[in-house]
């Protein structure tokens, strides 16, 4: 049978030179269609929520143990403490130092897990 088949997996593409194989390279349309579909769910919605929380538990977490307690339970944030949150606040992501930088990837990353549906 004349016609184009795939370099790779020998599949038979038909007889106009297709510009993809389904099998070894998969429609780029349909990939995108697909990734809109998985991160617009309602169960990726609620993984990335979970997430959100647990960051924001993990940094509440953290903040306690840089502040001081006060005898009524309350708490106090050590002056060191805010200039170095303020000037992070204040900072353009492209400033931040590389460690910075790597703390802020590492977030990043836990939600792109999520989102190529490794989470």
């Amino acid at each position: 049978m004349p016609g184009y088949t795939c370099t790779r997996c020998g599949r038979f593409l038909g007889e106009v030179l297709p510009t993809h194989c389904p099998n070894c390279d998969p429609d780029p349309a349909k990939l995108l269609r697909d990734l809109k579909a998985h991160i617009r769910s309602p169960e990726t919605r609620e993984i990335l929520a979970a997430e959100a929380h647990d960051a924001w538990s993990g940094w509440m977490e953290y903040l306690f143990t840089k502040c001081i307690q006060n005898t009524d339970k309350s708490v106090t944030i050590p002056k060191s403490m805010v200039d170095r949150w303020k000037r992070q606040l204040d900072t353009p992501y492209a400033k931040l130092s590389e460690q910075e930088k790597d703390s802020d990837r590492k977030e990043a990353d836990r939600y792109l897990k999520i989102i190529n549906g490794a989470g």
